[in-house]
């Protein structure tokens, strides 16, 4: 295509004829990866003629290209080389880059590079150094070739900002470091002087984005010299920076980027051992350097008024929010042994100007309360029901990324570190109650929260009383405040505040403002005695409010309930499964989702959709009657032919889990059908949702219902498409997993025609002769399923294909064993069952017999560990571990992920008493 020819077509893009932009956006679509080079020939050739949009469109052309094309293999080297040489050439062109019709250009530009070092390896990242280098010392005079060198040094300490190869990020350090400094505190005079320029700025902000990459996994070797003083001087000229730029309320970005590389500091200096770094520069770093930066920021922000007026006001400027807090993450890293006594002087300074104005709220976020009551609630109202009323501990999520989520979190180590601290915590939060300032009053709740562990019996009353009296006495305005007292006495865990017998306002109709009906709502289900609550009406309430609201809090509130009380819930379990039902319906069928293009209200639907499902599995859980799964599954088959007929691949994943329930609930086959269809129609390509379900019918299923699936294992190895891969390793485990299970659940009494044999023969033959690499097919755990699984039940079939090597493969199996892969209570029961009846059947094999009999006698030896190793998981995954969080935490990483994905495994093992099995033998035998 000609140039004159391809300016038309990507010029079309933009044209508003319809029809004429879809026909050049078509044909654009349609060339090979060569127009890329052809694109920017034309770019580079530009006499100006091109107009900005135009260039935009080229440019975006480039990079959703490279991000197609480079991919594949396909694309030639030549092409690729020619690309990156064009596009580095085209960059370093530019002529005033910071200008409004250029930087969106050089963003692109930027972008294109960033897509191109994914698929090229470290040459292209140096060929970008050397050039940076040239650009940044060679004409120290010239901003614009400073400022692409710059952009050049940030792309390659970001790509490499999380690797634990440090050869690029050194040569960053030790070539630009030096540089950046000198630039830095050139900057810094400049402001001293009055002088701000803004093309300095946008250079500032791409500097110490590069100096907080190359700085992410560890500190650089050239910042660990300390006669050079690199690490003091820079860190000096940020704390100084810090100042200048907060003092002038300027550029909150690189406020926030300096506070981001000082937080990097300090958590290197927390966790830097000896074998990391260099004995003299570790005791510099964990000794003067965050001392003197902690000092540095906290003395000067306490001297400043100013400073800390623009530190803390920070409304309407989302920028300034986030400076605010990383400052807080900074301030919580600094409370450790280290750099505590460097704030300590300031810590009522700390209490009072900055964690008393981030914890109480402002005009705009109490009207939040009416003008957008989900936000309210979503920022305000805590929603962990698994911690909540059944703990000594209170849940405060202090995880999010907000600022009264750092606050609080400042708080906590605060009070951890040094509880004498909540001594006059307690006293601010109580003459707060005392003053009756509404704005400071959610303060004075979250520090009474975060501290309650440490207040006395008296006191919590007083405060208690207090808050009791606040709420019965709020306007009509204030019921913002009156929810989140609700929410207060709901978290309590030292002290139980029951809204019937306290006298409280409580109010559960559906009129009120959404937020205080859902925290009387939860002050009613955590705090009320249940003979006092009408449980079926509260959870009616809750089904009513999720049929037109997306809550998280509204699921937990629900899942909690039927937990907590399904004894009383069991007799309208009907009624709530109905009503969940319906509601289910009619957002599945309401034409508001469906007749807007916004793809929020998709997103809304299909979460709503879910909460819904979410909560009739946790019905179908807590009911223990057989006879009333049943009957609730007939409710509902309305649901589950919904989701499976018509494909909702959003939910399939759900309905699945559900109808599993449902089978091992009953202990038998329901529903078998509808997934049969729904699988060979489009479940195929998620077999993984299916895989539970399918080993419940071999678990619970008659003849026919089991042969209906092995049917379909048939099915599935004779379409699979281009053959067996073995390296996809999600469905060698699917299938060999349901093979395996096929293989023991069959019955000696019952005849299939020899269904299950040809499914078994076909699948092993197949799975052994893809594998190039032998080692590999007998390291698969699941494969020897299938081969011990046949020892058990289908000796013939296994013994025609391994018989000539049966010590070879005895061998293998106990490599698996002695190396921790063949470990789940499931895996050891089977294996010595199948070796059983290799003993059994190799009486005149004395030297195999042996074999065998050692391998089962190391099973045996290992299954009673397994199962209470099994019985700790299911404690842990309840949440019945006594223990603290830590502890619980320690036990997650001492267990294996095999075992936690089994635990809800059914099998027709289970019933199987092995050890009875192996003394039952021995005892004949003998």
């Amino acid at each position: 295509m000609d140039r004159r020819t391809l300016l038309t077509h990507l010029s079309n893009t933009l044209s508003p004829d319809n029809r004429v932009r879809k026909a050049s956006e078509q044909l654009l679509l349609g060339l090979h990866a060569e127009v890329v080079p052809q694109i920017l020939s034309v770019l580079l050739s530009d006499d100006g003629s091109i107009p900005g949009q135009t260039k935009l469109v080229c440019l975006t052309l480039i990079k959703n290209r490279v991000a197609a094309d480079w991919s594949h293999p396909a694309t030639e080297e030549k092409t690729k080389t020619a690309v990156k040489n064009q596009i580095v050439e085209y960059i370093v062109q530019f002529q005033n880059p910071f200008s409004g019709a250029n930087h969106p250009l050089i963003r692109m530009c930027v972008k294109i590079v960033d897509i191109i070092l994914l698929y090229s390896d470290t040459t292209f990242q140096f060929d970008l150094l050397n050039l940076a280098n040239d650009l940044v010392k060679k004409d120290h005079g010239s901003v614009d070739n400073f400022y692409i060198g710059v952009l050049f040094v940030r792309q390659v300490a970001r790509r490499n900002r999380h690797l634990n190869t440090y050869e690029l990020l050194d040569n960053i350090s030790s070539n630009f470091c030096p540089v950046y400094l000198d630039f830095l505190q050139t900057y810094s005079k400049d402001l001293q002087g009055g002088v701000a320029d803004a093309n300095k700025k946008v250079l500032t902000h791409e500097i110490l984005k590069t100096l907080n990459y190359v700085c992410n996994t560890r500190i650089p070797a050239y910042f660990q010299d300390v006669p050079s003083n690199a690490l003091q001087a820079l860190c000096s000229s940020l704390c100084e920076l810090f100042c200048l730029l907060l003092s002038k309320n300027i550029d909150p970005s690189n406020v926030k980027w300096i506070v981001r590389f000082l937080i990097k500091i300090q958590a290197k200096a927390a966790s830097a051992t000896a074998s990391a770094y260099p004995t003299d520069f570790l005791n510099l770093l964990q000794g003067s350097l965050v001392q003197s930066n902690a000092s540095t920021i906290v003395d000067e922000i306490s001297k400043s008024y100013e400073l800390l007026s623009n530190l803390t006001n920070f409304a309407d400027d989302g920028t300034k929010e986030r400076t605010l807090y990383y400052f807080l993450i900074y301030l919580t890293r600094c409370i450790f042994a280290l750099t505590y006594h460097s704030i300590e002087p300031h810590i009522n300074m700390i209490i009072s100007n900055i964690i008393v104005p981030t914890l109480s709220m402002n005009s705009e976020e109490t009207e939040l309360f009416e003008d957008d009551p989900t936000e309210f609630i979503n920022t305000n109202l805590s929603s962990n029901f698994s911690y909540l009323g059944s703990s000594n501990t209170p849940f405060i999520d202090i995880s999010n990324s907000d600022i009264k989520s750092a606050s609080s979190a400042l708080i906590v180590r605060l009070v951890g570190s040094k509880p004498e601290l909540a001594s006059p915590l307690i006293s601010l939060a109580g003459q707060i109650l005392s003053s009756g300032d509404k704005a400071s009053l959610p303060c004075a709740l979250n520090i009474l929260k975060l501290v309650q562990s440490h207040i006395d019996e008296d006191t919590m009353n007083t405060a208690v009383s207090r808050l009791i009296g606040i709420s019965k006495n709020l306007s009509n305005e204030d019921m913002w405040l009156c929810c989140l007292i609700y929410d207060f006495f709901s978290d309590l865990t030292t002290k139980t505040v029951d809204p019937i017998q306290s006298h409280l306002p409580v109010s559960l109709e559906l009129s009120q403002p959404l937020p205080l009906l859902i925290s009387s709502l939860k002050l009613m289900i955590l705090k009320s005695d249940p003979r006092n609550m009408n449980l079926v009406q509260i959870m009616q309430l809750l089904l009513t409010v999720s049929e037109n609201q997306t809550l998280e809090i509204i699921n937990d509130m629900i899942d909690f309930l039927v937990e907590k009380y399904p004894q009383l819930l069991l007799p309208y379990s009907s009624e709530l499964i109905s009503s969940m039902c319906t509601s289910f319906l009619r957002v599945s069928e309401d034409e508001a989702y469906d007749t807007n293009n916004d793809n929020s209200n998709d997103a809304t639907k299909e979460t709503k959709l879910l909460g819904l499902l979410d909560n009739i599995l946790t019905v179908v859980i807590s009911i223990p009657d057989k006879q009333v799964i049943l009957d609730l599954n007939n409710q509902l088959g309305c649901v589950i032919s919904l989701v499976l007929d018509n494909a909702q691949l959003d939910l399939v994943e759900s309905v699945m889990e559900l109808v599993q329930e449902i089978d091992t609930k009953c202990k038998q086959v329901l529903n078998l059908d509808a997934v049969i269809n729904s699988f060979k129609n489009y479940g195929y390509d998620y077999f993984d949702y299916y895989l539970g379900f399918f080993q419940s019918v071999y678990c619970y299923g008659d003849l026919k219902e089991r042969s209906t699936v092995t049917e379909l294992l048939g099915w599935i190895v004779s379409e699979h498409p281009s053959g067996f891969d073995p390296d996809d390793t999600e469905f060698v485990e699917f299938l060999t997993c349901l093979v395996s299970e096929m293989v023991v659940s069959c019955n000696a009494n019952e005849d299939d025609g020899e269904l299950s044999d040809k499914v078994f023969r076909t699948v092993l033959e197949m799975t052994f002769n893809s594998y190039e690499e032998k080692d590999e097919f007998w390291g698969n755990r699941y494969i020897f399923r299938c081969i011990i699984g046949g020892f058990l039940k289908k000796p013939m079939i296994v013994m025609n294909m391994f018989g000539d090597i049966l010590d070879q493969v005895l061998v293998k199996f106990k490599n698996l064993i002695e190396n921790g892969t063949w470990c789940t209570v499931y895996d050891l029961k089977l294996g010595m069952l199948g070796l059983l009846e290799i003993v059994k059947g190799c009486a005149d094999n004395e030297r195999i017999r042996n074999m065998a009999i050692e391998v089962i006698s190391l099973l045996c030896d290992r299954y009673n560990g397994a199962v209470e190793h099994r019985e700790k998981l299911l404690k842990i995954t309840a949440g019945e571990e006594n223990g603290s969080g830590e502890e619980q935490d320690e036990e997650y990483d001492l267990l294996s992920d095999q075992g936690f994905d089994e635990l809800n495994k059914v099998s027709v093992l289970d019933d199987i008493d092995v050890v009875r099995e192996i003394k039952t033998y021995l005892n004949v035998s003998n």
